[in-house]
């Protein structure tokens, strides 16, 4: 996988961007992974539940994140 440089940030509901911009697949990919890692050392978690609604690329994010 390339690296690079990740630019984001936090809001009150989530982490925040504009889609295809900062908000991007390849952020989608590295957050998912860094928060199943983390679950699964802190809390022993091996399953998650992975949904999406009817905002633009949901439903791809949601693919991306089931990889």
């Amino acid at each position: 996988m390339e690296r690079r440089a990740l630019s984001f940030h936090f809001g009150t509901d989530g982490v925040r961007g504009v889609i295809d911009e900062e908000f991007n697949e390849f952020l989608v990919a590295v957050l998912a992974e860094s928060t199943f890692r983390y679950w699964s050392r802190r809390y022993g978690l091996h399953k998650v539940f992975v949904s999406f609604d009817a905002r633009r690329k949901s439903r791809d994010f949601a693919t991306i994140v089931l990889a």
